[in-house]
């Protein structure tokens, strides 16, 4: 990002390295840094030392020693996210600035990627059947885990990402229920395409796109829609397969390594299978409910339990259902592949070097809509076990935030609130109105949610609750 906003080009895959104003602002972070190879000992960050230059003094500065050379491995990824990034940077001036002024204003706008992906829950779950307060509960499940946040309002591809998914899985479901229209086409097939130009992950979509058009078909070759399928493979082939052939041609895979030739094989170990799956598992449930990226905070493994039990068991109450299975199965299918991913990609490094590392639950947000869709619609009975669930599910995502905040605050922070506020370029007592106001505008949308479901009629075609998990009328495709 930084070295596409001072206009230097975009570097192969694996040949990058940290700009020297990144390597020189760790000091200023209170980051340990050191050699990549190594993980810093587990301590808490101090108040701010002091105040920040802006980027591009920073870039003056001498750098320490062991920070030469850093890899910066973000080279590997496509190039939109950086592109829009250096945008960003260089239309508000923001390498003119404090470099914290700078980081805080990427971060909100970063942030601002996720605002949608509650109405993107919402809409999937409606178009699968749930009722308005099902879909609305459900679209508090982007806050069941502290760790999304952390990730969406950090400056990431993976908010930016989270998006596209997000947008990508009300089509697909559309198509599913037989809406298999050009213009829905069109716009799978644009949503497809700007997936694949921000990170390698998207290049599951085309398979979704595949399985939504049979699903819509009924399984049968001669109902499938065959225009609009096309037109739907079609447009990301021509607007993001270029980049692909590219670093086939030049790098020999469609998605190189970011480090240099040796790297990872430094990284090379000497665990058991139970060893490598303990590990596996381990990492996977803490990075995918809270995990600041630097190994400080304790891992909660009963806390991303809970996260994964509270969206698994409405899930598995809608999967009893048979008569809205298919468009279910195509809402759940990008989660499923970015598992089945993450779980391949584990096996083969345990396989080569006896190790694990890079497994991340973050991987799995990008599949968190669909999942959310579904659980909307366990969600849309109207008896007492419903509208308990509602409720509870939106209180148990405000408390998890909390936790999350007092964990952060507890084990990150040497000095607690002080040493965080002392960071932030923003007043504390602007902080506090933010926060209040969050917190006041979360607990109204709660009881919003309640409210609807005492006063909304009968969910459409027979029901698709809790109450109704197995009826057998269907559930209009909507448009």
């Amino acid at each position: 990002m930084l070295r596409l906003a001072a206009g230097d080009g975009y570097p192969p895959a694996g040949s990058g390295r940290l700009r020297p104003e990144v390597a020189a602002s760790y000091r200023y972070a209170d980051f340990p840094g050191g050699d990549d190879r190594t993980f810093v000992p587990p301590r808490a960050v101090r108040a701010r030392p002091g105040p920040y230059p802006s980027f591009r003094e920073l870039e003056s500065l001498p750098v320490p020693p062991d920070q030469l050379g850093q890899v910066d491995q973000m080279t590997q990824h496509p190039p939109l996210w950086p592109l829009l990034a250096a945008a960003e940077v260089r239309l508000l001036g923001l390498r003119d600035v404090p470099a914290d002024v700078a980081v805080v204003t990427l971060r909100m706008l970063q942030g601002l990627l996720l605002l949608p992906l509650p109405l993107l829950v919402w809409r999937t779950g409606r178009r699968l059947g749930a009722c308005q307060a099902g879909a609305a509960a459900a679209g508090f499940v982007v806050l069941l885990a502290p760790q999304l946040l952390h990730i969406g309002a950090s400056v990431t591809d993976g908010d930016l990402l989270l998006l596209e998914f997000g947008l990508a899985t009300p089509l697909l479901v559309g198509v599913a229920q037989g809406t298999r229209s050009t213009p829905r086409a069109v716009a799978l097939g644009l949503v497809v395409a700007v997936a694949l130009l921000t990170k390698s992950f998207a290049l599951l979509l085309p398979g979704c796109v595949v399985l939504a058009f049979a699903v819509g078909a009924g399984w049968r070759v001669r109902n499938l829609a065959w225009r609009p399928l096309l037109v739907a493979l079609g447009l990301p082939t021509v607007l993001a397969g270029w980049w692909y052939a590219l670093r086939l041609v030049t790098a020999g895979s469609i998605q190189p390594s970011g480090y240099p030739n040796g790297f990872l094989r430094a990284l090379a170990g000497h665990l058991g299978p139970g060893e490598a799956f303990q590990t596996f598992v381990g990492s996977v449930l803490k990075t995918s409910w809270r995990d600041l990226g630097w190994f400080e905070t304790p891992g909660s493994f009963a806390g991303a339990f809970a996260v994964w039990l509270a969206v698994a068991a409405p899930v598995m109450v809608t999967l009893r259902r048979r008569d809205t299975r298919g468009p279910v199965v195509v809402a759940l299918a990008p989660f499923v592949l970015l598992a089945g991913l993450v779980c391949a990609l584990e096996v083969s490094i345990f396989l080569h070097q006896h190790a694990v590392y890079g497994a991340q639950g973050r991987y799995l947000f990008p599949g968190l809509i669909g999942v959310a869709g579904v659980a909307a619609v366990a969600l849309s009975g109207r008896g007492r076990l419903a509208t308990a669930a509602r409720l509870a599910l939106p209180l148990s995502c405000l408390a998890a935030q909390g936790l999350g905040l007092r964990l952060a605050l507890r084990y990150f922070w040497a000095g607690g609130r002080s040493a965080a506020l002392s960071w932030s370029p923003l007043p504390g007592g602007l902080l506090a109105i933010v926060a209040v106001v969050a917190v006041a505008l979360s607990l109204a949308a709660a009881a919003g949610v309640v409210r609807t479901g005492q006063h909304e009629g009968p969910t459409p075609a027979g029901g698709s609750g809790l109450r109704a998990v197995t009826g057998t009328a269907e559930v209009p495709s909507g448009q």
